[in-house]
């Protein structure tokens, strides 16, 4: 009886393992479509620190930091704070538009829209 007992504890733990082995790959998010430029949300810093589009076109910013937690924030526009996934903005006239973050002092970057 306690070798089948064993045996059982056994294949549980292992299923058990398994399950918490394919996690991560759960929490994995899909860029967003259509997007002209990503920005990386990692190692309390915005890479690239800044981008070029065009009028129209889409930047997402991918929030990948652990379980630091980030924004984005423009002058007219702000994500919420989070860990992970993305955050996306479109940008319809040309200029230059800083953001930053609003946790991370030291966290800023730019998007160039030109014509």
């Amino acid at each position: 009886m306690k070798a089948g007992r064993a045996a059982f504890m056994v294949v549980a733990l292992a299923a058990l393992a398994a399950c918490g082995a394919s996690s991560p790959a759960a929490k994995s998010e899909a860029p967003p479509a259509n997007v002209a430029q990503t920005v990386d949300v990692r190692n309390i810093a915005f890479n690239p620190k800044s981008v070029t589009i065009h009028p129209g076109q889409t930047v997402a910013w991918k929030f990948d930091d652990g379980t630091i937690p980030h924004n984005v924030v423009g002058t007219d526009w702000r994500s919420p704070d989070r860990t992970s996934g993305y955050y996306t903005h479109t940008f319809a006239a040309p200029g230059t538009y800083a953001y930053r973050c609003t946790i991370h002092s030291n966290m800023d970057g730019q998007v160039v829209v030109t014509p």
